[in-house]
């Protein structure tokens, strides 16, 4: 690249921040920013979005510093604009309706008298934890609009993250569904708020990304991008880390060139440690029967029903045979709902027309990517976590239909990646086909 092209891309990059800068600001205006931030608890909500602003241009530059390819990184800055779009934009009607928990996490994060501290069994001290430290660290923070930039970065680099995992596993290096991923409805506005979800969704990404690399035998990367998701997931929501070491195993299991007994051997091995380790939750749950553990059961159940968006009764459990045969009908509300018609407002419309086209593309995986596992083995972890985590998460999210459209962001590029890997596979098998008959007996 000659000067003048890096005069020119330098050019390109200084107008679309002035332009950013210019529109947010006017947008503000034009909502009276004090007005749509009236249940932020800030002093003064006009120098607080300020401050977001500054942040939101300063990591628009910072990318640019990054060592990722020039074409990853202009399809990052597009996103990255969208989400600040989002981020400081369209935000702000969804917080001046709804009183969130991220308002919250800010103020006990600015609360000089509150000594936080990080604990694995308590993500929101941890949210709270790290956001005083951040305030505390960095430059023109103390801000509720500030945090919400840096948590909506690292949800940008957790959607690089599962590109990254891709480009490993697939030949073709098209930022095309870095794009696909980035600004699928649900990702680009559960990765723009301040709250756990943008950092549950980087910690998989790192985890997958882990996959990809064990995947192609780099096995120091996937040990170290393992080690790092695991803790960090830990201290957010700790019984992802489970989820996601089971997802692990069956990936080890069944995409190794095995025998048939080890094979058997290996998953009766990891039957046996998951039992203590099941045994040992149950004993920290203090579940000591059966019993019990259908009791625990309705009692989770039950506490997420509160402030639910379906207007259903959250289901009750009278034998751990009721617990098995609700295992489906959960799992496909953790996945797939609310669907049209479910949740009669402008966002559960919005919900159920994108939970819909998750559903088709899910049709489509059963319909078209038989043998899948075999092209891409990586698609074996991506299955078994989305599954494990389906049948866990149903029975907190059947009563809850919007917290269940907010969760299922854990798994949606999971599912998105199979589905493009399958695309791409029928694709490339259909190549040939389309050559002259002539040509094909050459």
């Amino acid at each position: 690249m000659n000067l003048r092209q890096k005069l020119g891309w330098w050019k390109y990059f200084t107008a679309a921040a002035i332009s950013l800068s210019v529109t947010l600001i006017g947008l503000a205006l034009i909502l009276n920013i004090d007005v749509f931030g009236h249940r932020i608890p800030s002093p003064n909500v006009s120098i607080d979005y300020l401050k977001g602003l500054i942040w939101s241009m300063f990591l628009l530059f910072v990318l640019q510093l990054l060592p990722f390819p020039t074409p990853h990184k202009k399809a990052l800055s597009i996103i990255w604009v969208l989400k600040i779009f989002v981020t400081l934009g369209a935000m702000l009607i969804y917080e001046k309706k709804y009183t969130l928990d991220a308002f919250t996490y800010y103020k006990q994060s600015v609360n000089e008298y509150a000594q936080h501290s990080f604990s694995f069994l308590d993500g929101t001290l941890f949210i709270e934890w790290m956001g005083q430290k951040i305030n505390g660290l960095l430059p023109y923070t103390n801000s509720y609009h500030a945090l919400k930039v840096l948590w909506a970065f690292f949800g940008l680099m957790a959607i690089y993250s599962f590109f990254l995992a891709y480009t490993k596993i697939s030949k073709s290096k098209s930022t095309e569904n870095l794009l696909l991923l980035a600004l699928f409805p649900s990702v680009l506005f559960w990765t723009s708020i301040l709250g756990k979800d943008p950092l549950n969704f980087f910690c998989i990404g790192l985890f997958t990304l882990g996959v990809a690399y064990l995947d192609k035998k780099e096995i120091h990367k996937a040990i170290a991008l393992f080690v790092l998701s695991i803790i960090f997931v830990s201290l957010v929501r700790f019984w992802l880390a489970p989820l996601l070491i089971a997802g692990l195993s069956f990936y080890i299991i069944f995409s190794s060139n095995k025998s048939g007994m080890q094979k058997t051997s290996l998953f009766l091995s990891f039957s046996i440690f998951l039992f203590f380790a099941i045994q040992s939750i149950l004993k920290f749950l203090k579940v000591s029967n059966m019993n019990d553990f259908v009791m625990r059961i309705n009692d989770v159940s039950r506490s997420w029903s509160e402030h639910g968006s379906s207007g259903q009764a959250p289901p009750t459990f009278n034998s751990s045979l009721d617990v098995l045969l609700f295992v489906p009908k959960g799992a496909f509300t953790a996945l797939f709902r609310p669907l049209p018609g479910e949740i009669n407002n402008l966002f559960g419309l919005m919900a159920g027309i994108e939970n819909l086209l998750i559903l088709i593309f899910v049709i489509y995986i059963f319909r078209f990517g038989k043998g899948i596992t075999k092209s891409y083995p990586f698609v074996i972890f991506c299955l078994a976590f989305t599954i494990i985590w389906s049948i866990f998460y149903g029975f907190i999210s059947y009563q809850n239909l919007g917290t269940a459209f907010r969760f299922r962001l854990q798994v949606l590029p999971l599912v998105l990646l199979i589905f493009v890997l399958v695309r791409e596979r029928r694709i490339n098998n259909d190549e040939p086909s389309q050559l002259p008959q002539n040509l094909t007996k050459v």
